[in-house]
């Protein structure tokens, strides 16, 4: 699927003198970064009807030499007698490859523009509902109920880990809750118990036959990619430091 462009601009800032950009592993990881979990909402239309999908359950995981958002967003009308062919569920999985990033970014022409607009992250996004695909609606229900129950974290020591990184952000009519730790230095039995199982089938379903909308998919984001790889911000008349990536 193809997503509109937004506006660009940060409110508050003004764009100065682009800094400079060269193609390093953590440059192009924080930049991929920043594309991934800067998506809050999405919207579409199908068949004429306008959808907003605010996150339900959204998972950011970051390994040694890939990132990964995985997330299930929901409009907040569903009911028990909606039609079938209306997508009140949408499923998506973003993926960032350092290698591939890395081999992309030295081939580039431009790299500012590759980074502002260029194939960094691979999405893959699909609208459905309980009828047409009940799992995964269940599957984000029995993993919220988890983890409303309670998540704690222990201190440990796992230099290989695979994750090394990790966000979960919920939101439902029981509980609202942000979750962030490094797999390397601390440990949740519950959150990782749950992610080993809801992971997977969210993933897998990405992959599948949704409902087709109208267009492209619309986004609401905190801050558009062009300007975090293209200005140098100030804020005031005070400058602040570089944008990250930079």
């Amino acid at each position: 699927m193809e997503f509109e462009d937004g506006p660009t601009g940060y409110p508050g800032f003004r764009v100065d003198r682009p800094p400079r950009l060269r193609a390093l592993p953590i440059t192009l990881r924080r930049i991929g970064r920043a594309k991934m979990t800067g998506i809050r909402f999405f919207s579409a239309t199908v068949r004429g009807e306008s959808f907003l999908f605010e996150p339900w359950l959204v998972t950011f995981v970051e390994e040694r030499d890939r990132m990964r958002c995985v997330g299930v967003y929901r409009t907040d009308d569903e009911s028990p007698d909606d039609d079938p062919a209306e997508p009140w569920l949408c499923v998506r999985r973003s993926v960032w490859e350092r290698d591939a990033d890395i081999d992309r970014a030295e081939q580039a022409d431009d790299l500012r523009s590759y980074l502002a607009a260029g194939p960094q992250i691979v999405d893959r996004f699909l609208l459905t509902n309980r009828i047409r695909h009940p799992h995964v609606a269940e599957v984000t229900d029995a993993a919220i109920s988890a983890l409303a129950d309670g998540v704690s974290v222990e201190p440990v020591r796992r230099p290989d880990s695979e994750w090394q990184y990790v966000e979960v952000d919920l939101a439902d009519d029981r509980s609202m809750a942000s979750i962030a730790y490094s797999p390397i230095v601390t440990r949740s039995d519950v959150l990782e118990s749950v992610l080993s199982t809801w992971l997977p089938a969210v993933e897998d379903l990405a992959d599948g036959d949704g409902l087709a909308p109208d267009g492209p998919l619309r986004i609401s984001i905190e801050r558009s990619v062009p300007e975090l790889v293209n200005a140098q911000l100030w804020v005031q008349g005070r400058r602040t430091d570089r944008p990250e990536g930079t």
